[in-house]
């Protein structure tokens, strides 16, 4: 059931003949909004009691809304059109390119139909009425090409459709290492090394260093190169030794680092509440009490042979 004003029923009811218009609004995540209009005018129109201009954007198609029952909802399919040497762009950039870079993440869609006896009225005076085809969110890229990108959109309604609880129970930290719930700064924790060879042999995956920390503290972090045959490239550390700064990465650089190549390498983090290794929740958060409010895992999960046969 769509709901609409009694000017719009009346007209529609009595009209000979009358133009339509599709009025897309696109509420971004990072604030501000997209007005397009599926016309080749802008459209000037009040919906929701505010007054607003839906500028010409890219051409869009849409396959309509299709409607089920249950907790689905309504879906609706917008193919946008792009790529073609001045076309429409988005802060200078492609339409398309600013899809591809994920400018429509976490955006909401609303899409309106505007009414006009005329297109001359449609642009002197607005739509006669409007009525809301439908909400949605949860966009995702279903096809992406050189000239069109195929979003969908979902209602709202699909939000009842995911997983409680939202966070699955286990013993590891749900956080990433660093993340704004973690709250570690890991650009403080960086530090530079050199490659030195004297007393292990470099390989494709394994290489000696000036760095004197502990056992054990740089595993599970990251490497980067920034001289040498290897720069710009970045490797998961495997496991680091205190002995002659030996390093191991759990993929093979495309060459044996040299001696004296420069690097740059930040520790990781078990995802462990504590761990005899420095490089648990505790260690970093500075003390238990602050790894208790940070931590995200859960210490008392029953392993499943607990439980007694009924």
């Amino acid at each position: 059931m769509k709901d609409a004003t009694d000017v719009l029923l009346n007209f529609l009811a009595n009209a000979t003949q009358y133009v339509r218009v599709d009025l897309y609004t696109l509420t971004l995540n990072g604030g501000g909004a997209l007005r397009w209009s599926s016309s080749s005018i802008p459209i000037t129109a009040k919906v929701g009691g505010v007054t607003n201009t839906w500028n010409v954007g890219p051409p869009i198609q849409d396959g309509g809304v299709q409607s089920t029952r249950g907790a689905g909802g309504a879906s609706v399919d917008l193919k946008i059109f792009g790529g073609a040497p001045g076309g429409y762009t988005i802060g200078g950039e492609d339409v398309l390119d600013w899809i591809d870079g994920l400018g429509l993440a976490g955006a909401t869609l609303r899409i309106d139909r505007g009414f006009a006896a005329s297109w001359r009225q449609m642009l002197a005076t607005g739509p006669v009425g409007t009525f809301c085809r439908g909400q949605f969110l949860l966009p995702e890229i279903k096809d992406l090409g050189v000239t069109e990108a195929t979003v969908a959109f979902k209602s709202p309604l699909a939000l009842l459709n995911q997983t409680f609880p939202f966070e699955m129970y286990q013993l590891s930290c749900l956080n990433v290492f660093g993340d704004a719930n973690c709250g570690v700064d890991v650009t403080a924790l960086t530090v530079s090394g050199v490659v030195s060879t004297a007393g292990v042999s470099s390989t494709e995956t394994l290489f000696g260093s000036n760095l004197t920390q502990a056992d054990a503290y740089f595993s599970l972090g990251v490497v980067t190169f920034t001289s040498g045959a290897n720069q710009g490239v970045a490797r998961t550390v495997k496991t680091y030794l205190n002995a002659e700064g030996q390093v191991t990465v759990s993929a093979p650089f495309p060459n044996p680092p040299a001696n004296g190549d420069a690097f740059t390498i930040s520790p990781g983090c078990s995802l462990a509440f504590s761990s005899t290794n420095p490089n648990g929740c505790t260690q970093w958060q500075g003390s238990a009490e602050e790894a208790d409010l940070r931590y995200r895992g859960f210490l008392f999960v029953p392993p499943p042979y607990t439980g007694l046969p009924t």
